[in-house]
């Protein structure tokens, strides 16, 4: 697979896809989960990094849908193959990965305050590729937040359905 994938459960997680029955936050500490949500929305970062309207927004959108967030970092690169390369590409990618993770946390907190379940991936694909790749990876996606630059005019909504721009992004229901 082409792309790394990384997930984090946090305290007050209500994350249904979890590999386990106890959940766990940054520090180690445990406790049980909390019940399962309608579906989850995809928030997708902008460059290794999630605004604070975004964040808001999201934070919002899922307390009211109960829904669970699944916030999303994407980079073009394709570093299973970087590996073979010189170092720098390798670096590049590891980069990427070590940034979106610290830029995720303020993310994090402010789900874990709101109680909502938080999950956070990392691709290393176009955002479209990488949208299709948490259909399968994860139940019940329903729907997309993003800013409209991030998309190339391809992504997969669901047929009939246009993306609406609410406080300058898009949110739309993936087909």
């Amino acid at each position: 697979e082409s792309a790394k994938f990384m997930t984090v459960s946090m305290k007050n997680s209500r994350s249904s896809d979890a590999d386990t029955t106890v959940k766990s936050n940054l520090d180690g500490e445990t406790e049980a989960p909390v019940k399962e949500t309608l579906g989850k929305l995809v928030v997708v970062g902008s460059e290794g990094e999630f605004s604070e309207e975004i964040i808001d927004y999201g934070l919002e959108m899922a307390r009211r849908m109960d829904y669970e967030i699944v916030a999303l970092n994407t980079a073009p690169l394709i570093c299973k193959n970087f590996k073979v390369f010189t170092p720098p590409w390798k670096k590049v990618c590891e980069e990427f990965q070590t940034e979106s993770e610290e830029n995720v946390r303020p993310f994090q907190k402010k789900a874990d305050e709101n109680s909502i379940g938080f999950t956070h991936a990392v691709e290393f694909v176009e955002v479209d590729d990488a949208l299709e790749k948490l259909k399968t990876r994860f139940k019940n996606i329903n729907l997309v937040v993003s800013k409209p630059e991030q998309l190339d005019g391809q992504t997969p909504m669901e047929p009939g359905t246009q993306p609406n721009r609410r406080k300058g992004f898009l949110v739309y229901a993936l087909s």
